[in-house]
């Protein structure tokens, strides 16, 4: 599936707070860049916006996109232009001609089409997993990023097998994972690299499974609120809270260096 046809945009928050090219931007610039974020995830070709001859008027390309995003941004002309300036600057996104492009966007839509077109086709696990394994082959030597997609010591497949066993609440009752389910781990795991091996995912699995409000085991007045689905258990915040202790069974106590 084209990432282009997803309604969430896949932010790598880390990257993004730590990305150096970023921090010398303006905030200004910041937030322009965005709203280019989400009008880049929407185009026809994945991260790329196209600047039509018929729209080239301006002496200065940057500007002729500046009055082409000033349509869709609440931001006049000149404020964009400052920015993309400055992005172009800070090597932020790049320009290619006509073209203006953002890197890390187009690798991750080429490797999720690559694995949702190898990986699902046959409903084979081995077709899946040498497709994955590819995939994450080329990722790496594209830039020196690609660890964040790279799964260490297992495949998602093996992941969702042992997911579905353990807690079969989360659904994965399908012969294969599908491919949003995919990108939902896949960018889990990126942001939370502790999850690249699979004894921390036992770990955190297990914490879970102990609580008695999480699996429905408790009775009383503290009823479970949340649902306990994939797109719960793939949040950074559910891992916080998960190892804190916080749903643990009254009579536990968390030890706050088992999960490593």
């Amino acid at each position: 599936m084209a990432l282009r046809n997803q309604p969430y945009l896949p932010l790598y928050v880390q990257d993004f707070l730590t990305d150096e090219k970023l921090m010398e931007c303006s905030a200004e610039t910041t937030g322009v860049y965005i709203r280019l974020l989400c009008i880049l995830h929407k185009q026809k070709e994945y991260g790329v916006l196209l600047l039509k001859q018929n729209v080239k008027q301006e002496p200065s390309t940057c500007l002729d996109f500046a009055c082409k995003l000033a349509k869709p941004m609440p931001y006049d002309v000149e404020t964009i232009e400052r920015s993309l300036k400055e992005l172009l600057l800070n090597d932020v996104i790049q320009q290619d001609g006509a073209k203006l492009l953002q890197k890390r966007m187009i690798k991750d839509n080429d490797i999720s089409l690559k694995r949702s077109s190898a990986g699902f086709k046959g409903g084979k696990k081995t077709q899946f997993a040498k497709a994955n394994a590819k995939a994450n082959s080329e990722s790496e030597s594209e830039s020196e990023s690609e660890d964040e997609d790279t799964v260490k010591d297992y495949n998602i497949e093996e992941l969702k097998d042992y997911l579905h066993t353990e807690l079969p609440e989360l659904g994965l009752d399908a012969p294969l994972i599908s491919s949003m389910q995919f990108d939902l781990i896949d960018s889990f795991v990126s942001e939370c690299e502790v999850f690249k091996k699979i004894e921390n995912w036992k770990t955190y699995v297990d914490r879970i499974k102990k609580s008695d409000w999480l699996m429905r085991r408790a009775t009383g007045k503290r009823q479970r609120k949340i649902k306990l689905g994939l797109s719960w258990l793939c949040k950074p915040e559910s891992v916080t809270k998960v190892m804190a202790g916080d749903f643990d069974t009254v009579e536990e106590k968390v030890d706050p260096n088992a999960y490593i």
